[in-house]
């Protein structure tokens, strides 16, 4: 389960229907409540290659959910997909890169190719109907705008990591990763940009917040306390992160908090076990989730912290 909160009252939730899907392919349906879950509405279903990963809507006709490779070894599993709804999930438009295409008349626009020897491109976020960014684990900032709703996606110039100097050498080990973005209000964006090495049992080691108020023409950057797992900013000023300990290790999460665009960060809550999630959403200055799908025999988690991070409650919420 995966979800987009947008306040109190207005959700989407992406659910995976286990009965109809396979190694290689999801069958989905979004399920929207403007009534803080007292009325759920679903879309039709949507079969989705590969595994879906993120759900986004910016309004109730505007919204993508965005798909990554599975171990299936069907055509179409090791493809990245884009689906977007112009019609409130009524009719999805594929979007691929332009190598996975494979000659499918149904498969309109190119995402970006991911960076050769590097991972496969992450989550999208769109500021409005026609404004995303997306980013990917490269030996390069990897970081494309669109302006055309996730059709055509162009590269962005970033300025440098901000903070001291990498201690990694040679430099050419260097990896970045560019992900979990945030868009603050309608003219601020928010991208994280994490720098290090890994070995694939720990995260990046640095991480650093850029921030742009002209759609992407300029940036400025701060480093941030500690390497990046999650985040989320509500305007301007209020934000949260989840922070890895020292040298990237998962073991390690901590929720920080900023009341000065980043600025500054303040310990909320650490050493949480259901802080180990990519999915954070603050609603207002208090009100917050945190989300998380099944893994294995454990059922997906949902919960709430209403003072800013320093308690979350866990919700028993059944989607119907």
């Amino acid at each position: 389960m995966t979800a987009d909160f947008h306040d109190s009252a207005r959700a989407w939730v992406l659910l995976v229907i286990g009965s109809e899907s396979t190694a290689s392919r999801e069958s989905v349906v979004v399920a929207s409540t403007a009534d803080a879950g007292a009325t759920w509405q679903r879309t039709a279903r949507l079969g989705v290659d590969g595994v879906a990963t993120r759900i986004q809507f910016v309004d109730t006709s505007h919204g993508w959910v965005f798909a990554q490779p599975s171990a299936g070894g069907a055509v179409g599993a090791q493809d990245t997909t884009l689906y977007r709804t112009v019609d409130g999930g009524q009719r999805w438009q594929a979007v691929k890169p332009a190598s996975q295409v494979r000659q499918n008349p149904d498969i309109r626009g190119a995402l970006p190719e991911a960076c050769a020897g590097g991972g496969p491109i992450s989550e999208p976020v769109f500021l409005d109907a026609q404004t995303g960014w997306l980013g990917g684990f490269c030996d390069r900032v990897f970081l494309y705008a669109t302006r055309d709703g996730g059709l055509s996606w162009a590269p962005q110039n970033l300025p440098a990591f901000p903070g001291p100097a990498s201690t990694v050498s040679p430099a050419a080990y260097l990896q970045y990763g560019v992900g979990f973005l945030s868009h603050p209000s309608t003219n601020e964006f928010v991208a994280f940009v994490h720098r290090g090495i890994t070995t694939g049992a720990n995260g990046l080691q640095d991480s650093a917040m850029y921030k742009s108020r002209d759609l992407g023409a300029s940036w400025n950057a701060v480093r941030l306390p500690a390497a990046l797992l999650a985040a989320d900013f509500i305007d301007s000023e209020h934000g949260w992160m989840i922070g890895l300990g020292p040298d990237g290790e998962l073991g390690h999460l901590s929720l920080y908090a900023t009341v000065d665009d980043g600025q500054s960060w303040r310990l909320r809550s650490g050493q949480v076990d259901y802080l180990f999630t990519r999915e954070l959403n603050f609603v207002d200055e208090t009100t917050g989730f945190i989300s998380s799908g099944p893994v294995k025999d454990k059922p997906g988690f949902l919960a709430r912290t209403t003072d800013s991070g320093a308690t979350w409650q866990p919700l028993s919420t059944t989607i119907n």
